[in-house]
């Protein structure tokens, strides 16, 4: 990921004119010949803008986390982790016992992350002293819309074009 809006654009454009102008490889653009300099000329310049941008806006590795779930416990991601060496154990060696162990945790897993998930909601619902203080708790956990639906989406351009030129 790069960040380019950081870069101004004088101080680009100054660059590449450098860096353009130390190429190993010059072709003049006004004197494009044939598709053998042309494509020389693209790739002179794009070679230039990356190495321009690597110098303004050097390339940054972006680490994606998941969503944070504030019910996993350390409990339970021991018990993740358990569930894991279950499904190894079963791809590796798929016995009926390896296979009906792993089955046997994923299920029970399923069912306490459920259930901890559930309790979570629960409390954070609980803890709204009004109506608003709930909606607002909804909308911070993902469970409703932050905004009504736009009646651009409920009628059709002609009928809303007809309704206001009656009006």
């Amino acid at each position: 990921m790069r960040h380019t809006d950081r870069i101004a654009p004088t101080i680009f454009t100054h660059t590449l004119a450098s860096t353009l102008q130390t190429s190993q490889q010059r072709v003049d653009p006004l004197h494009v010949q044939d598709r053998a300099s042309l494509d020389l000329l693209v790739g002179t310049i794009t070679t230039a803008i990356y190495n321009t941008l690597d110098v303004l806006a050097p390339l940054r590795n972006v680490t994606i986390k998941s969503k944070a779930r504030p019910w996993v416990t350390p409990e339970l991601r021991s018990a993740i982790r358990s569930r894991d060496r279950a499904y190894r154990r079963a791809r590796r060696n798929p016995s009926a016992s390896h296979i009906a162990s792993y089955r046997k945790s994923r299920s029970t897993l399923r069912n306490i992350l459920d259930s901890a998930k559930n309790r979570f909601l629960s409390s954070k619902i609980n803890t709204a002293h009004d109506s608003s203080a709930c909606w607002r708790a909804l909308r911070g956990l993902g469970l409703s819309r932050d905004t009504k639906p736009s009646p651009l989406l409920l009628f059709s351009p002609d009928e809303l074009n007809n309704h206001y030129a009656s009006v």
